[in-house]
């Protein structure tokens, strides 16, 4: 949870979009598209799935993304800031803090294995002036703010080298 999941009156955004009936009961609709994932016919919320990455000893924050593509609608990119000691460690070896496969391995004992297919996982440390971490809430600003250039700069070829499979 950040600063930004609570609005200007104080109140925590949950993402559910919600009506009043004539009675002022407030009624459920659904969640907002930014949080469902649309992965091989599977909806998948990207709250359960950073909830349970966030389980894990070497993430301190991450942040769940849907990447398009031409034959899934979408595939999962995580994108994570490493636990202070674990980013260490991997800076010393110069490795990653997690692997693709580590990753997935891992996840696969907290939620359902279709909902552990990920494709790309970055790591990024974004902090501002003051040292606050930078929202990244798209790829294309997770691109934008590691690489220095803009998603659509980039020509993909393809987002599954069969690392995955």
């Amino acid at each position: 949870v950040t600063k930004e999941s609570f609005g200007d009156d104080g109140y925590f955004r949950t993402g559910d979009s919600v009506k009043i009936d004539e009675n002022g009961y407030f009624v459920i609709m659904g969640r907002t598209s930014v949080d469902i994932l649309k992965v091989g016919g599977y909806k998948l919320s990207a709250l359960e799935i950073e909830a349970a990455l966030l389980e894990h000893p070497d993430i301190s924050e991450c942040a769940v993304l849907g990447l398009p593509d031409k034959d899934y609608g979408e595939v999962i990119c995580v994108v994570t800031v490493p636990e202070g000691e674990a980013k260490t460690r991997a800076e010393a070896k110069s490795e990653p803090a997690i692997s693709l496969q580590d990753l997935q391995n891992w996840a696969k004992d907290k939620i359902a294995p279709y909902k552990c297919d990920y494709r790309y996982v970055l790591e990024i440390d974004l902090k501002d002036a003051t040292g606050e971490l930078q929202s990244v809430t798209t790829f294309d600003e997770a691109i934008e703010s590691i690489m220095g250039i803009t998603a659509k700069d980039l020509k993909l070829l393809s987002i599954d080298d069969g690392a995955t499979k």
